[in-house]
């Protein structure tokens, strides 16, 4: 369990929109959703599954898949490590760290890009509501 980091907001209250850019490591590189669906949800089966033992791998890989230009200066690419975001996110990891990054300031660089992913992927209650009515008035709800 990791105890050093700190409890951040959950996704459903966490600002759906990736920022456009990371700045780190003295560089401003643009940013974007994962454009592939199968990486969003093997980063959120990886947030949900393995985040208490292996965050740095996890901040790592949403870090890595959503600056294309960070993975690029890290020396590694989904490609180079057959589709494996836990080693790819490694990768990424590694470097930021090699850069004097400490594991803190890692794990709160990912946040964002971690809540835009999780929130692409599970809209909020409040958007779901607002496009559904579950209720009508006057009318019972269907079961």
């Amino acid at each position: 369990m990791i105890e050093d980091l700190p409890r951040e907001d959950t996704a459903e209250e966490a600002d759906p929109t990736v920022p456009d850019y990371l700045e780190i490591v003295g560089r401003r590189m643009p940013a974007m959703l994962p454009p592939s669906v199968a990486v969003r949800e093997e980063l959120a089966d990886l947030w949900v599954r393995k985040s208490e033992l292996h965050a740095s791998r996890i901040a790592g890989a949403f870090l890595g898949t959503c600056c294309p230009s960070l993975a690029a200066q890290a020396g590694v690419t989904l490609r180079g490590c057959g589709f494996d975001l836990f080693v790819f996110g490694g990768g990424v990891y590694d470097y930021l760290r090699s850069k004097g990054l400490t594991r803190i300031e890692v794990f709160q660089a990912s946040l964002p890009f971690r809540d835009a992913v999780l929130v692409a992927l599970f809209p909020r209650e409040s958007e779901v509501s607002a496009q559904v009515d579950f209720i009508e008035a006057g009318g019972g709800g269907s079961t």
